[in-house]
């Protein structure tokens, strides 16, 4: 059995430096969804279809990779605790993978770019889990306080959202300005090596910063995991039976992946509807994205707040309301005649600002109230079982966050395919009926999936007033461990 981990009160560097790990996680998380896709399907001429499939290949293995990490990190006894060797093993070869995803060698067939682009999203991915599952898997030990958990949870999606604001602000602003050649600017080749070593260099330096700035806090924490919880196979498939054996957990997870669908469907095609349906310019896609994601930025203390009230199942519901019916909004209306033209670039692109803006509040809420979920969850099966186990939780939540790539670009791609729209395609110059089934692809199946998962977690039952019960269980089952001469956990004090 597994004792509690100590009381420790963090310290508000210590709060900054566990957040700031979000901004390479999400400029990776921003660069992958926005610029990949796009990239190998519009510039290399990589069918969607095949690129939807190379992504999809990637989750298989995150599938695999998520909860071994997790499992793993559970398990881990160093001096450094139970997630940091993780956590600074991790950003070196994520970035040089990273990096590699947008350089593919010159003269490749679409099949050899197909493989290529297989390659290093497996390890770009797998990597990103080796630091991502033990540093969210962190963030459920620094506090076990409900409130608590959500605020520390809106810090490190407000850091998150900086990264997704800055990949964006450096990416239309920077490296993919307009030019004569290139009106739009981020149909030109060239820069995405450069913006792929800038995302790579950004990467390293944060997810460093992060590790050490938690380091004292981990291992003041630390509880070391007793012999018989050490890795193995036959131990991870047990877990996974076990965590897969409580209601709360397998309703999480569907209504989850169902989210994560949602949430790619948008991200994958935000740009070829920037592109393609609304005909902006890169200035005018980088002005939308920043300001959406200066939203969030906002968002994440709004719903925390919310959450208080609502509850984080209410809360999730809410923010999927809120997303699914501003992505379907704007293709509604231009259908209806109600939304101004793509030369009124003056309304237009306030317009489409404002519906990207509610539409990122929205999944900001579901994202807050998914985080925060899983670290309840981790305690209800403490409980249950006598384990400490929030590395397969939250490496079930870092599977979901993914989930959104390998879904989203799936669909994505065997959507772009079945529409007709090809490689080096020139903005105005596309056919009118691909362009209204572009939009129709876009909002109606991301608002459609967004919707089953609001039905779907109406069956989670996780309040505050269970959590802070099942939080008092486990005190007084750790009180009484500590009395006992012979308890199986040892607490591993940093002078050892």
């Amino acid at each position: 059995m597994s004792a509690q981990p100590r009381s420790v009160t963090l310290r508000a560097h210590q709060k900054l430096a566990y957040g700031l790990g979000s901004v390479g996680d999400s400029a990776v998380h921003f660069s992958f969804e926005t610029f990949v896709f796009f990239y190998y399907t519009q510039i290399l001429g990589v069918s969607g279809t095949l690129a939807g499939f190379a992504v999809m290949i990637a989750m298989v293995f995150d599938a695999i990779s998520d909860p071994i990490a997790g499992s793993l990190s559970d398990s881990t006894r160093s001096r450094w605790g139970r997630r940091h060797p993780f956590m600074f093993a991790g950003p070196v070869p994520l970035a040089v993978c990273f990096y590699l995803l947008f350089v593919p060698p010159d003269g490749l067939s679409e099949w050899e770019l197909f493989a290529w682009l297989a390659l290093f999203c497996v390890l770009s991915r797998t990597f990103l889990t080796m630091f991502a599952v033990p540093w969210l898997s962190l963030g459920a030990e620094l506090t076990q306080d409900y409130t608590g958990r959500t605020w520390l949870v809106a810090m490190r999606m407000s850091f998150g959202a900086i990264g997704h604001m800055g990949a964006a602000a450096v990416g239309f602003f920077v490296f993919f300005q307009s030019s004569d050649e290139f009106p739009v600017g981020h149909l030109d080749p060239g820069p995405y090596p450069a913006y792929a070593a800038f995302i790579a260099i950004v990467v390293v330096g944060v997810q460093f910063v992060s590790a050490l700035g938690t380091l004292e806090p981990a291992r003041a924490r630390y509880v070391a995991p007793s012999d018989g919880d050490r890795f193995s196979l036959r131990r991870l498939l047990r877990e996974l039976r076990g965590a897969l054996r409580q209601r709360s957990f397998r309703i999480f997870v569907l209504a989850g992946l169902v989210f994560a669908a949602a949430v790619g469907v948008r991200q994958t095609l935000g740009l070829h509807m920037n592109t393609f349906f609304w005909e902006l310019s890169s200035e005018e896609t980088g002005r939308v994205m920043v300001v959406m994601l200066f939203g969030l930025v906002l968002g994440f203390p709004l719903w925390a707040r919310v959450s208080q009230y609502l509850g984080k199942r209410r809360t999730f519901q809410a923010g999927l309301l809120m997303m699914g019916a501003s992505v379907l909004l704007p293709p509604v209306l231009r259908a209806l005649g109600w939304f101004p033209e793509n030369d009124a670039k003056a309304i237009l692109v306030p317009m489409v600002t404002l519906f990207a803006l509610f539409a990122a509040v929205g999944g900001t809420g579901a994202h807050l109230a998914q985080g925060s979920m899983a670290a309840d969850i981790a305690d209800e099966n403490a409980l249950d079982t006598g384990l400490r186990q929030e590395g397969i939780f939250f490496g079930a939540l870092n599977f979901m966050a993914k989930c959104s790539s390998g879904l989203g670009h799936q669909l994505a791609g065997i959507s772009l395919d079945a529409i007709g729209l090809l490689a080096n395609a020139v903005p105005g110059e596309v056919p009118d009926s691909t362009v209204a089934n572009l939009g129709w692809i876009y909002g109606g199946s991301a608002c459609a999936i967004a919707f089953l998962a609001i039905g779907l977690i109406n069956r989670y039952g996780l309040t505050r007033e269970r959590i802070e019960e099942i939080q008092q269980k486990l005190a007084e089952r750790s009180r009484s461990d500590d009395s006992t001469p012979n308890g199986s956990a040892r607490v591993i004090l940093e002078s050892e």
